[in-house]
């Protein structure tokens, strides 16, 4: 008995999937005690939804390059609602703003896929680094942006009721495809020319906000 607990004891804080990705989820994120830092190139998949234990720290922090984030189809969330007010005047309102992230990094080559974040204070997905690629998430309810990033894809995404831009890019290039975008608070989109957009769609149905 002792022995068996003194292994659990020195048991690393971290599972992994059958196919050797690195598996996050609440129990491990509350034994982080703190954002859940990636220090390693590897791949890292969500096996539960994970919820933001305070409204200010961000929930997975990347710094390391060549880092994939499944998200399993699972949500990461926080407890921020944003939404639209009726006529005449259309107010937004987020129920409160923070420096809280959901994904952040400035890390190279960051895929992130197949999920939601929601609900965090300032950013759903943050990602300053050349060649990020966000791929079939939702972001919405977020106090500032939906999706920050650098420069790379993001393609069949949804932006909606974020209290700042649905999507901003900081960076010079990349494109933005096959997503839907609606009602954010300052706009759909905030693009550089050398950005494209093919075949999204990005529609308002308040006064107050507008695609671009």
């Amino acid at each position: 008995m002792l022995l068996a607990a003194l292994l659990m004891t020195l048991a690393p804080v971290c599972a992994f999937a059958v196919d050797g990705q690195v598996l996050i989820n609440q129990p491990i994120l509350n034994a982080a005690g703190g954002p859940y830092s990636i220090t390693q190139t590897g791949s890292y998949k969500l096996s539960g939804n994970l919820l933001a234990k305070d409204n200010f720290a961000p929930l997975i922090v990347v710094g390391a390059d060549n880092v994939t984030i499944d998200l399993n189809g699972f949500t990461i969330s926080g407890t921020n609602v944003c939404r639209p007010g009726g006529p005449p005047n259309f107010i937004f309102a987020c129920s409160f703003t923070s420096t809280q992230n959901g994904i952040e990094g400035g890390s190279q080559n960051l895929p992130v896929t197949n999920g939601t974040v929601a609900g965090m204070g300032q950013y759903g997905i943050y990602t300053t680094g050349v060649g990020s690629r966000i791929d079939s998430v939702t972001v919405n309810n977020n106090g500032s942006d939906g999706i920050r990033i650098g420069s790379g894809l993001i393609d069949k995404c949804r932006a909606l009721y974020n209290g700042e831009y649905g999507i901003y890019a900081i960076g010079e290039g990349g494109s933005v495809q096959k997503s839907f975008i609606a009602n954010n608070r300052s706009a759909g989109l905030s693009l550089n020319s050398q950005w494209r957009t093919p075949r999204i769609v990005c529609r308002t149905t308040t006064a107050y906000s507008r695609c671009k």
